[in-house]
C-alpha cells in the first residue's frame, strides 16, 4: 500500500537516476547486481555493529532496486532480470535475518517465525501469479499491501 500509492511522489527522482544509468551505459540488470552487493553489505554492517551503516546499504540498495525495474520498463525487460531481481531480494532478506539470528539467539523464535511468514508469503505470491494472467509488463506483479517492497 505504502509503495504503490507513495511511488507516483518518488518516481521522478527514480526516472532521473535511471535515465543517468541508461546515460553512462548501465542495464537494468547490472543495477540490480549493484544494489545486490550493496544489500549484501547490510548484514556485514549489522554483524560488524554499524546498524546505521547498514539502514543506509539498505536503502540505496532498495532505491536502485526502484530503478533497476524503471529501466527495464524504459529499455526493455527480460525474465532472466526479473528472476535475478527477486532471487536478489531474498537473498538479502535471508543474510538479514541470519545475522540477526546469530547476534541476537534470544529471539529465534520470532527470526523463525518472521522466516515462515515468508514463505508464505513467497508461497502464495507464485500461486497467484501462475494462475493470473499477466497484469503489466513487470516480470512480477505484487499486490498493493501494507507491507509490500518497491519493485
Amino acid at each position: 500500500m505504502l509503495d504503490t500509492h507513495g511511488r507516483k511522489y518518488v518516481q521522478p527522482l527514480i526516472k532521473v537516476l535511471a535515465d543517468i544509468f541508461i546515460k553512462i551505459g548501465l542495464s537494468a540488470n547490472q543495477v540490480t547486481i549493484i544494489a545486490f552487493v550493496l544489500g549484501l553489505c547490510v548484514p556485514l554492517s549489522i554483524y560488524l555493529g554499524y546498524p546505521l551503516v547498514g539502514i543506509f546499504f539498505l536503502w540505496v540498495s532498495g532505491l536502485l532496486d526502484a530503478v533497476d525495474g524503471t529501466i527495464a520498463r524504459l529499455k526493455g525487460s527480460n525474465l532472466f532480470g526479473g528472476l535475478m531481481d527477486i532471487t536478489f531480494d531474498r537473498i538479502v532478506e535471508i543474510g538479514m535475518i541470519l545475522i540477526l539470528a546469530i547476534k541476537y539467539p534470544e529471539n529465534n523464535l520470532l527470526f523463525l517465525l518472521l522466516t515462515s511468514s515468508i514463505i508464505i508469503s513467497m508461497t502464495i505470491f507464485l500461486t497467484v501469479g501462475t494462475l493470473s494472467s499477466k497484469v503489466s509488463e513487470k516480470s512480477f506483479y505484487y499486490q498493493a499491501g501494507l507491507a509490500e517492497r518497491t519493485e
